[in-house]
Formats: structure tokens, C-alpha cells, sequence
């Protein structure tokens, strides 16, 4: 990894623990988890086709939400605290 990802990610996490509460709503849904009869998978994929592919895959044996970037991924895991995360790290 190089120095100007680490810093980038670095914003993004500030940036997201400026929202209101969305660390706490992370930590309320994280112990929902056990409770959810279907998983929870979140799927980060910048590329369209692909995205397309496994979430068609993906929807035969579970709930899949999508997000097109790491930001955008970020904030929806610590909203929704999927059970299961694949990320494109291409």
C-alpha cells in the first residue's frame, strides 16, 4: 500500500466519524447480526459487469446490497454491518 492510499483512507475515516451517530448505529446493527435469518453481504466493486455478475450470484443464497467504491462501501457497512464483505481491491 502505498503512503498516498493510507492517507486517503485516513481522511475517510475522519470524514465518516464526522456523521452523527454512525458509529453508535454500527455497533447496535453489529449485535443484530446473530439475530437475521438470512446473511448480509456487501459487495464493493467499481466495475459495473462484475458488480452485476455476483450480485446475481450472490442474491440466489442472500441479501446483497452494493457499493461502486471504498468510501461509499465504508459508510454502508458501519450504516448496515453486513455479515459478509467482498471487496475489489484491484
Amino acid at each position: 500500500m502505498s503512503k498516498s492510499n493510507t492517507v486517503a483512507e485516513v481522511k475517510i475515516l475522519k470524514e465518516l466519524h464526522k456523521v452523527p451517530g454512525l458509529m453508535a448505529q454500527f455497533g447496535q446493527n453489529a449485535a443484530l447480526r446473530r439475530l437475521r435469518h438470512a446473511k448480509q453481504v456487501l459487495l464493493v466493486e467499481d466495475q459495473l459487469l462484475s458488480r452485476r455478475m455476483m450480485q446475481q450470484f450472490l442474491s440466489r443464497f442472500t441479501v446483497v446490497s452494493e457499493a461502486v467504491n471504498v468510501r461509499s462501501g465504508l459508510e454502508h457497512y458501519l450504516r448496515h454491518a453486513p455479515d459478509i464483505v467482498f471487496l475489489d481491491i484491484d
